[in-house]
């Protein structure tokens, strides 16, 4: 029972900022598309612009070759705003009822909008309980990075506490 779960919230690689992650070290990983969170990866929480050096992190990778999709559980003109900017594609939830990330739906769409098969795609992200929890299900290659924000709303807050338990429990992985 425990080894299933650990694989599920262990992340492949992590590395401390999205702009931190070696994209030749991606490249010789064969991977060719990333499916990369946009709230507290691109943009801090409760902030409205991106970061200049997650900006600049992605047009390095849009222009070095890599198929980039945006995936958020924010609503879509916020999610689609940014991805025009970076010339990226995007999936975002939806409707305030309708549930996202970690659901493998928003994942499945993401692959299906990047055109690029399972084993050369990548997730990047700032969350164990959706991002990479969501990567794994679906046998991606899950890069875990530091939140750009210590703020948080109340909920996520509350899940960073068990997140820091599972990354205790799972120990150190590699660096991207």
């Amino acid at each position: 029972m425990l080894r299933p779960m650990r694989r599920l919230l262990t992340p492949t690689l992590r590395s401390e900022r999205l702009w931190t992650v070696s994209l030749a070290a991606l490249r010789a990983r064969n991977l060719r598309a990333l499916l990369v969170d946009v709230d507290n990866t691109i943009i801090p929480t409760g902030g409205h612009e991106p970061n200049t050096d997650a900006l600049d992190w992605l047009a390095r990778a849009h222009s070095g070759g890599f198929a980039l999709c945006l995936l958020s559980n924010a609503r879509p003109p916020r999610v689609a705003a940014l991805a025009e900017r970076v010339g990226a594609a995007w999936v975002s939830k939806g409707p305030w009822w309708m549930p996202g990330k970690p659901l493998g739906w928003i994942f499945r769409r993401g692959l299906a909008r990047l055109g690029a098969p399972q084993g050369t795609v990548a997730v990047i992200g700032d969350q164990v309980f959706t991002d990479v929890l969501g990567g794994n299900a679906l046998g991606l290659t899950t890069i875990l990075v530091r939140p750009l924000s210590a703020r948080e709303f109340i909920g996520t807050r509350v899940t960073r506490l068990m997140e820091r338990l599972v990354l205790r429990w799972i120990g150190a992985v590699d660096s991207a």
